[in-house]
């Protein structure tokens, strides 16, 4: 039996240590070396639509750098372009495939060379006066409604009106006038002539040693619903050299990443490759990242297709290693650098499945070895 005094002392003793705090890690603290131009963060809120937010992002840092100007660009006028083509990509394929919002960056470039590009005050994709987006309900209502569709024996004409309803009805009907500064626009006159935006000149660049160098492929994904298979495949050391080099030339890229790792701290402001058994508080990352390692992440499932973020810099910890700036779509709120997140390039090299890029940063050679004119 243990002492009276023991057993009240012991409690109390429990109590002070849950109530101790765990040592928090040392805070890192960066320089810039290199920050360009770019608009403020968004936010995609209850929506899986980061493809298209980190290729608006891109696009809106593109007109900066032409010298027209900062412009917030609507994203919700290229998802609605969107929801159609995958919508009938599922029913082409009697629903064998995912459905969901996710997609990639391709799919908001080719929503741009459909229906063009409009600023944000001319369709926000907010019909009923919502203050932040949700897809939520359209996404059930919309799967579900294809889910019936593709349960008869059939097909009727009236199925893609039907789908046009429900786009409407949560998004609102398609743009197809506007007036800014001063003069009436169509969304394509608006992106060629006014913003000069191409988006034919946007190539999507990986490394994966699963691909032969210097060829095209497509990305074995579920959210590439398109099934676009023009990424270019280079070798990896080419790949690491675009991450810098590209910034050095004043162009911005998006990047597909995965986000799931225990390592992308947010609140924190940074994201280190750590290993599987590792904890969030862990500051010791895997290395070196070889192209080994980037591929047998991607083979077992380590790296996942998540998200789609925006680089907008690079900079240095106090120790000197190389961080990326990367701009996401999550808000301001909760997060160190509000909306910003500096990525190591060990997490950079290991976790990006591929980037979009303007094809003029690609250097000459690669360019001509990969085929773009």
């Amino acid at each position: 039996m243990r002492p009276l005094a023991l057993i009240f002392a012991l409690p109390l003793a429990v109590s002070l240590v849950a109530q101790t705090p765990a040592p928090a890690p040392p805070k890192r603290t960066f320089t810039d070396v290199k920050i360009l131009p770019h608009t403020p963060v968004k936010n995609q809120a209850q929506t899986g639509t980061c493809w298209c937010f980190g290729t608006v992002a891109l696009i809106e840092s593109e007109i900066i750098r032409k010298g027209k100007g900062e412009i917030d660009l609507s994203e919700m006028h290229l998802v609605r372009a969107a929801y159609p083509r995958r919508a009938e990509a599922f029913i082409r394929l009697h629903g064998a495939m995912d459905w969901g919002q996710g997609a990639q960056n391709i799919d908001a470039l080719n929503s741009m060379s459909q229906v063009g590009l409009v600023p944000q005050e001319a369709y926000t994709g907010r019909p009923n006066g919502e203050k932040n987006h949700n897809h939520s309900e359209l996404n059930r209502a919309l799967g579900g409604f294809l889910n019936g569709v593709k349960g008869g024996r059939q097909l009727s004409p009236a199925w893609p009106t039907a789908v046009d309803g429900i786009l409407d009805a949560y998004l609102g009907k398609p743009v197809t006038s506007f007036t800014y500064g001063g003069r009436t626009w169509t969304p394509m006159a608006f992106m060629k002539d006014h913003l000069q935006i191409d988006p034919a000149d946007y190539v999507a660049i990986a490394s994966f040693t699963q691909y032969a160098p210097y060829t095209r492929f497509r990305l074995p994904v579920p959210d590439n619903w398109s099934h676009y298979a023009d990424f270019h495949n280079i070798p990896f050391d080419e790949f690491a050299s675009l991450l810098d080099s590209a910034i050095d030339k004043g162009f911005t890229y998006s990047v597909a990443q995965d986000v799931s790792e225990i390592g992308f701290q947010q609140r924190r402001g940074y994201a280190l490759l750590l290993g599987p058994d590792a904890k969030a508080e862990d500051e010791d990352e895997l290395h070196p990242v070889t192209p080994e390692l980037k591929a047998k992440m991607f083979d077992d499932w380590r790296t996942t297709d998540d998200h789609m973020m925006h680089c907008v810099g690079t900079a240095k910890d106090d120790k000197g290693n190389t961080f990326y700036l990367i701009k996401n779509s999550w808000g301001t709120e909760n997060s160190e650098y509000k909306g910003f997140i500096y990525e190591s390039r060990n997490y950079m090299l290991a976790k990006t499945l591929y980037i979009t890029i303007h094809k003029d940063a690609l250097p000459q050679d690669l360019r001509a070895k990969l085929g773009i004119r």
